[in-house]
């Protein structure tokens, strides 16, 4: 794999880990009260969307935009419900 794709793919799982670390042990509405926790987390999802946007269009139609390397076990639906909360 060419070393840019490397370094992408490292730098999601990096955001993803971080993502996830931030969120072990709370609930939504914990989360919804921490502004520091929120905006890491924001930084975090947007980190790993703008790296799975650079990634070449060859890598992604072999191993999807969102490679299954990123299976890091984090409650995504409970984060994405703080953001839907917030959207409201």
């Amino acid at each position: 794999m060419p070393r840019r794709e490397l370094l992408l793919i490292g730098e999601m799982i990096d955001a993803a880990e971080e993502a996830q670390r931030l969120v072990v042990g709370r609930d939504v509405d914990d989360i919804q009260a921490d502004r520091q926790v929120r905006d890491a987390l924001l930084w975090n999802f947007t980190v790993l969307g703008e790296a799975a946007a650079q990634l070449p269009d060859e890598f992604k139609m072999t191993y999807g935009p969102y490679p299954r390397i990123l299976d890091t076990g984090c409650d995504y639906a409970a984060v994405g419900s703080v953001a839907a909360r917030r959207a409201s």
